[in-house]
């Protein structure tokens, strides 16, 4: 009999945190817009067209996006799983150069739409320090071609043999749309930012599922 007590007292303290942690996690996330933003570092790369190199750099490059959700996937004895869901993000590059050989181009800007059929999906591992502190061990990005939109550059300037504005906007826009890996690898080096933009909505949600946990311990 005691401990039946003891287990629902457990469980209305931590229905209760829970409850509380919730709310604090909806006032603190209502006064931050829900958003998420920041800058990329500028991308240098090299592809090839007909045999010829063509160097391309990527530059000015902002993002913004809102914060869908946040869920705790796996919560284990050192490491946590959390999920991050996120809409109507935008990565905008607001200007682009190509140079070759005995041609040149600059353009801008880009506009990617990320998302547009589902929520973009971020998976970060995290786990406390001596501190008790969330830390950020690991983070995954899901993107899926079907799943962003590139738009063409608003003005291009090209010079050089077989260099006009049209050949430049869609072979950029065409190669953007083929090369998935270049994209993720840009992303994922801003996911350590956005970890930091949302920590506090993520440190809510991995307390409320630690108190659950300790309710749920067996009664000694």
């Amino acid at each position: 009999m005691k401990d039946d007590a003891i287990r629902i007292l457990r469980l209305f303290s931590a229905v209760l945190a829970v409850i509380t942690s919730t709310s604090i996690l909806q006032a603190d996330t209502d006064r931050a817009a829900n958003t998420v933003s920041g800058s990329v570092a500028d991308i240098n790369h090299t592809t090839h067209v007909m045999g010829r190199a063509f160097r391309v750099q990527f530059k000015e490059i902002k993002y913004g996006g809102k914060l869908k959700s946040v869920e705790v996937l796996d919560d284990a004895s050192v490491q946590t799983i959390v999920q991050v869901r996120l809409s109507d993000v935008k990565l905008m590059i607001n200007r682009t150069n190509v140079q070759g050989s005995r041609q040149h181009a600059s353009c801008g800007p880009i506009e990617m739409k990320l998302g547009t059929i589902r929520d973009l999906v971020v998976e970060f591992e995290v786990k406390r320090n001596k501190d008790a502190e969330l830390t950020l061990v690991d983070s995954k990005l899901k993107l899926d071609s079907d799943n962003l939109q590139i738009g063409s550059p608003r003005w291009v300037q090209a010079q050089g043999i077989g260099m006009n504005n049209s050949n430049v906007a869609n072979g950029l826009r065409s190669g953007l749309n083929s090369n998935l890996p270049l994209l993720k690898r840009l992303l994922s080096a801003e996911l350590p930012n956005v970890f930091r933009q949302i920590e506090d909505q993520i440190e809510g949600k991995v307390s409320a599922m630690e108190v659950v946990n300790v309710a749920e311990l067996p009664t000694p």
